[in-house]
Order: C-alpha cells, then sequence, then structure tokens
C-alpha cells in the first residue's frame, strides 16, 4: 500500500515539474520578446534624437 501511495506522489510532482517546466518556457519566450522589442524601441529612440 505504501508503494502505491508513494507511486502516485511520483507521478503527481512528475505533472507538477512538467507543467511548472511549460510555464518556464512560455516566460522565457515572453521576457525574450520583450528583450528583443525594447533594443528596437530603444534603438529607434536613439535613432529619432
Amino acid at each position: 500500500k505504501i508503494e502505491s501511495a508513494l507511486t502516485l506522489e511520483i507521478k503527481n510532482l512528475q505533472e507538477v515539474i512538467d507543467n511548472l517546466n511549460m510555464k518556464h518556457k512560455g516566460f522565457q519566450e515572453e521576457i525574450k520578446t520583450y528583450l528583443e522589442s525594447h533594443a528596437a524601441d530603444q534603438s529607434e529612440i536613439k535613432h529619432l534624437a
């Protein structure tokens, strides 16, 4: 019985870790897009100044 409970807990933890990894990748892409956009904006500001 303990073994099945541990197996279930491991499965649940793996799902949580997978979800966190997906969120991390999503945030990573959002930050990358922001940084690229910010760099382009700063370049345009310097060009206009």
